[in-house]
């Protein structure tokens, strides 16, 4: 875990619509087994629900998300969240994902998805758009427990480039009854209504649960989707060909 000062560009995304001032995030971050920043690895980037900050769902993450060799992150401001609509959990993931392009020279290239369980993953539709406005390179939604499409709304709101074309995986109990699966099933036909063009509906036993082998799948997904085989020597071809 540590402490880094925004950006301006990050310092101004946390101020629109009248949102107060920040200028300092907090980053835990957790990485994959014989990690090695000379090479490539695919970041997972956490978001929670409201007024629970990202760092607290991360650990519902991180065993799956390490065990197929991507890095966990998530970016918290220190104050508490202020804002429904992530105006500060925004800034503070572009602002991780920006120091670790500091750190690790050439990770601000290195492939994205966002992902978040209930509002965690409503969330996480704010996120992507502004992580893909940055210029990190976004391949996946990972959206579980999710009961409204909130991708439809970034996309209205601000067209991120590419937006439309970015995977995005829901995960449904069949047992819950905060998301059920006929509102899951109502924001993939949303999300397809709106032109998003790979969305996929995964159904798991559970209730309003991360189910991990969802996890698991939706990441082998979003590496496949994107043209790259899950290895970060893999990654490492495939974006520098870009």
């Amino acid at each position: 875990m540590t402490e880094i000062k925004l950006s301006k560009a990050n310092r101004a995304l946390a101020t629109r619509e009248g949102n107060g001032a920040l200028t300092t995030a907090r980053i835990t971050l957790l990485v994959p087994s014989g990690f090695d920043p000379a090479k490539s690895w695919p970041i997972l980037v956490i978001n929670n629900t409201d007024n629970f900050n990202n760092a607290d769902s991360l650990n519902e993450f991180k065993d799956s998300a390490t065990a197929a060799g991507w890095i966990a992150v998530a970016g918290d401001a220190i104050d508490s969240e202020k804002d429904a609509h992530g105006n500060w959990r925004s800034p503070c993931s572009v602002g991780a994902l920006d120091y670790l392009g500091l750190v690790w020279p050439g990770a601000n290239k290195w492939p994205v998805a966002c992902g978040g369980m209930s509002g965690g993953a409503k969330n996480s539709a704010f996120v992507a758009g502004e992580v893909a406005k940055a210029g990190h390179p976004l391949i996946g939604l990972l959206m579980m427990g999710c009961n409204q499409d909130m991708a439809t709304r970034e996309w209205r709101k601000g067209s991120p480039p590419q937006f439309l074309g970015v995977p995005i995986f829901l995960s449904s109990g069949k047992e819950d009854t905060i998301a059920t699966p006929a509102e899951s099933e109502a924001v993939r036909d949303s999300m397809k209504r709106t032109g998003f063009s790979k969305v996929r509906l995964e159904s798991h036993d559970g209730a309003h649960v991360v189910c991990q082998p969802h996890v698991t799948e939706a990441l082998q997904w979003f590496t496949s989707a994107s043209g790259a085989t899950p290895t970060p020597s893999s990654f490492d071809s495939f974006f520098k060909k870009r």
